[in-house]
């Protein structure tokens, strides 16, 4: 018994749907659990890792997440410290942003973008002559 090209056609669209569907489905599942659930590594260097991967996927605060997670492993560590600080930044998480920022120009005295928020955060305070020495140690 041989189909007509209408019958394969009606078939192979219904398939098509059906595929579509679930991989629909599929995906809103994953993300509705993604965006409920932390996600944790329990790692220095997979918080590093993931903290990358989410840089590179364009996902500031998630990446804050994963280098914060880093950093409580190895609190000295200036590459950390600055990565958390860039990512708060990116995020817009301010008052986050501005500990790390006051946090890391005892490690590095010179940070330009850390002494850039720190100057801002004092002249929008009317805070002038504070404001001033931000810019200035900053280059």
């Amino acid at each position: 018994m041989q189909m007509t090209f209408r019958a394969r056609a009606v078939i192979a669209t219904i398939l098509t749907l059906t595929i579509a569907m679930s991989v629909s489905l599929f995906n809103s599942q994953i993300s509705a659990r993604t965006a409920k659930e932390e996600i944790t590594t329990r790692s220095l260097v997979g918080s590093y890792l993931a903290g990358r991967f989410a840089r590179g996927d364009n996902n500031p605060s998630q990446a804050a997440r994963f280098y914060r997670s880093a950093l409580a492993r190895d609190p000295g560590n200036v590459v950390l410290l600055e990565q958390t600080f860039l990512m708060e930044t990116t995020g817009g998480n301010w008052p986050q942003a501005l500990r790390y920022a006051e946090r890391l120009v005892k490690l590095k005295p010179n940070h330009r973008t850390a002494r850039m928020l720190l100057g801002i955060s004092e002249f929008k305070a009317k805070k002038y002559a504070k404001a001033r020495k931000h810019f200035k140690r900053g280059g």
